[in-house]
């Protein structure tokens, strides 16, 4: 039986949108208290239902996705750390959209970004006891997210996610990215990611039913379809126990000549903890 974080207590698919107080937002110049433990999945629930609730208000398209929208489907190895929501069909800015949020729920609030290089401000939800949650808002675009027609978001619990398909490939991009980082903080993160896939890959040929046909849908655009094929294949060789999912799902995993001469590359592999951190040079 999976699990999951505790469902929305209402609609995330509500389309009204409410006229907000045009109050300025404070923008708090202290890094927010550290969370002391890991988050339980009543906490990220509570920020999950308080998130989907503002935005729906706000009359906003939008889906979750990251391990959060993972957990949704049915991930349930671990708790997510923080909720990834992309805002669809906006002209706004993700700051924009931000302050409209913490004017909306004053249970938001906005911190400066670590790196005073960044000119972003990182958006957390106050939890009981002190604790926070942190919840990133991106748009499509962001970290080659594809614009996802409104039609094709899926619903569970009444929230709205990322189609499984596009979810898995932006998680197995994720990995990637953590991989190619020379950030020790984005290092760590790279044994989750892996148990993340490994997990997902299983429910997207166990349980969904996902297809690598279906990213023949036109708000795919072919550098995305080209690079997923190509880190699917990487990953399947440096993680033999997921080839069979990938299969499933109608990628080609095998060492065969069609992936040599379309997607040329060498893998270097060093020890890092328990998993090994991958480096990929692409040739020419």
């Amino acid at each position: 039986m999976v699990q999951a974080p505790p469902s929305p207590s209402s609609s995330a698919t509500s389309s009204s949108s409410q006229n907000t107080p045009s109050k300025t937002v404070q923008v708090k110049s202290l890094n927010p208290p550290k969370v002391k433990g890991p988050l339980s999945f009543q906490e990220v629930g509570l920020a999950l239902d308080a998130s989907v609730n503002a935005l729906a208000a706000l009359g906003y398209d939008f889906c979750l996705f990251g391990s959060a929208g993972c957990s949704m489907y049915g991930m349930d190895h671990r708790c997510p750390h923080d909720i990834d929501i992309v805002v669809l069909s906006s002209s706004e800015t993700c700051e924009q959209i931000k302050a409209r949020i913490v004017r909306t729920d004053g249970r938001f609030t906005l911190i400066p970004a670590r790196d005073p290089r960044n000119k972003w401000n990182v958006m957390w939800f106050c939890l009981p006891g002190r604790r926070k949650c942190k919840v990133d808002i991106l748009t499509p675009g962001t970290i080659s997210i594809p614009i996802i027609p409104p039609h094709r978001i899926v619903h569970i619990h009444r929230v709205p996610l990322t189609p499984f398909l596009c979810l898995l490939l932006l998680k197995l991009q994720g990995y990637f990215d953590h991989v190619a980082s020379d950030e020790k903080r984005m290092q760590k993160k790279i044994p989750e990611d892996v148990d993340d896939i490994t997990q997902m890959a299983r429910l997207g040929a166990e349980l969904y039913h996902a297809h690598v046909m279906q990213l023949e849908e036109e708000w795919y655009d072919s550098e995305f379809k080209i690079t997923a094929f190509r880190r699917v294949y990487q990953f399947s060789r440096l993680f033999p126990a997921t080839t069979l999912h990938w299969a499933a799902m109608g990628f080609s995993t095998g060492g065969g000549e069609e992936h040599q001469v379309l997607f040329p590359c060498k893998i270097y592999v060093a020890p890092m903890t328990n998993t090994p951190r991958v480096r990929v040079q692409i040739q020419a």
